[in-house]
């Protein structure tokens, strides 16, 4: 079964967090797609966590590398985002009744338009998926 993974689960995924084992089985359990702001948003995390001194420059080096060639290797299904996405994440934000941040709304719009579950650790995310009826599971 095929699902649409946030950052949130694989910056659990391929970093050690507390979370760490539920996501990698997570993973496991479905045939993972994600976005290029999926991509994006992890090198974001993982730099963020090389600033924060909570990963050394090596490990985050082999994340980066391990991730990419996750992706090469077809363990990833990518899903590119086009302009009908960026319109109806703006479409929702103009609802003005979730909390939802921008880049969550194109998160929710990728899993929406696939008609897949998102899987997330964000728990704001949660709430607005559930509040626009997409299906989610969390961490």
């Amino acid at each position: 079964m095929r699902a649409y993974i946030d950052t949130s689960v694989l910056t659990s995924a391929y970093c050690d967090e507390p979370n760490s084992r539920k996501a990698e089985r997570l993973l496991q359990k479905y045939t993972p797609v994600i976005s290029g702001l999926t991509r994006l948003e992890l090198s974001s995390s993982v730099a963020k966590k090389l600033r924060a001194k909570t990963l050394a420059k090596r490990q985050a080096t082999a994340i980066i590398s391990m991730f990419h060639e996750h992706i090469r290797s077809g363990i990833f299904e990518v899903q590119r985002i086009g302009d009908d996405l960026y319109d109806l994440a703006c479409e929702w934000l103009d609802l003005l009744t979730t909390s939802m941040r921008s880049l969550d709304s194109l998160h929710l719009a990728v899993a929406h338009s696939l008609q897949l579950p998102l899987i997330t650790a964000d728990v704001a995310l949660a709430r607005s998926a559930r509040k626009l009826n997409i299906p989610v599971e969390s961490l």
